[in-house]
């Protein structure tokens, strides 16, 4: 039978690393799953980003005005915010 308890400590590290990491987004996520982007005074226009096989950048959606947008971005610039 599969013994799923670590064989030392250091088995845990990357796992506690790995934790410490997603800590910050714990009030971001709900129980379902289902991701939180709120406007906060520092962060009017909450968005999510799209990155290419890269890393770099290459398009956003996001909310303004009540309106669902999808922007993309040429050379590091907003190119089109979908109006």
């Amino acid at each position: 039978m599969f013994d799923s308890r670590p064989s030392s400590q250091i088995d845990l590290v990357p796992l506690e690393n790995r934790i410490k990491e997603l800590e910050p987004l714990k009030d971001r996520v709900t129980s379902s799953g289902n991701l939180i982007l709120q406007v906060t005074e520092q962060n009017k226009t909450p968005c999510i980003y799209f990155k290419g096989q890269d890393g770099k950048d290459i398009a956003l959606m996001f909310i303004r005005d009540g309106n669902f947008l999808i922007g993309m971005i040429v050379d590091g610039k907003l190119t089109s915010d979908g109006s």
